[in-house]
């Protein structure tokens, strides 16, 4: 990590990178800090989401820091940071009002959307599908970390992230609701979240362990109350 310049609170994340993270914990219900690994996971996940979708939508990005780990791409920098100085960097993200940073709130909030709709360990096998970690797994399998290339983003990792931005326009992520389980995860709508009671509430709780599932679990309440899910 020698290769990164230190601010002056002596982190190695960029302006950009501090940006997106205060965004995205002030944007995140119960987040206090970046201290938990789920959450520091979600949080690099959703810096690689959104580089990568800006790239793909021909907006700025910017890749600086990103390696292979066998967890999937990780901002190495912004990983470091977390881990070495986790208060420096949460007070560094509460500070940071660099007016020169914007963050697009429709590819964030997509970004959003991915990370809250996936499980930790679905999250990292997710990104494994994407050809700029793949084209170096077999060197990331025997060694701890190495830096990726922007040139492996392949037309498929283009098509996927084109493609779920299809499906979860704005207009849909604002009309539903996600409900976290330990093992599954939910997105139901918010007309139907109104309906959840007590008894359908333990009734996710089963499914959410249900090994043939996968997140996201589509769930409908009908009319006389039955659970429905796909």
């Amino acid at each position: 990590m020698s290769k990164f310049k230190r601010n002056e609170n002596g982190l190695i994340s960029t302006g950009r990178q501090l940006g997106l993270s205060n965004w995205l914990k002030s944007n995140t219900d119960d987040l206090n800090s970046f201290t938990q690994y789920s959450e520091q996971l979600r949080l690099n996940k959703f810096l690689f989401f959104y580089e990568l979708t800006s790239k793909v939508e021909g907006e700025d990005y910017d890749f600086t820091g990103l390696m292979g780990f066998k967890q999937g791409p990780v901002f190495g920098n912004v990983y470091n940071d977390i881990v070495r100085n986790p208060d420096i960097f949460n007070q560094a993200i509460e500070s940071n009002v660099d007016d020169n940073i914007v963050v697009n709130e429709s590819i964030a909030n997509f970004c959003k959307f991915l990370v809250d709709a996936l499980t930790v360990d679905e999250l990292s096998e997710f990104t494994h599908d994407f050809n700029i970690w793949k084209a170096q797994e077999k060197a990331i399998q025997t060694t701890s970390h190495l830096e990726l290339n922007e040139e492996h983003i392949s037309n498929a990792d283009i098509e996927t992230i084109k493609s779920l931005r299809e499906i979860y326009t704005e207009d849909y992520i604002k009309s539903v609701r996600i409900i976290k389980f330990y093992k599954r995860n939910f997105i139901i709508s918010k007309d139907d979240f109104s309906k959840l009671n007590v008894h359908l509430h333990h009734m996710l709780d089963s499914l959410s362990w249900d090994t043939e599932l996968e997140s996201p679990v589509y769930v409908q309440i009908t009319d006389e109350g039955e659970l429905l899910y796909e």
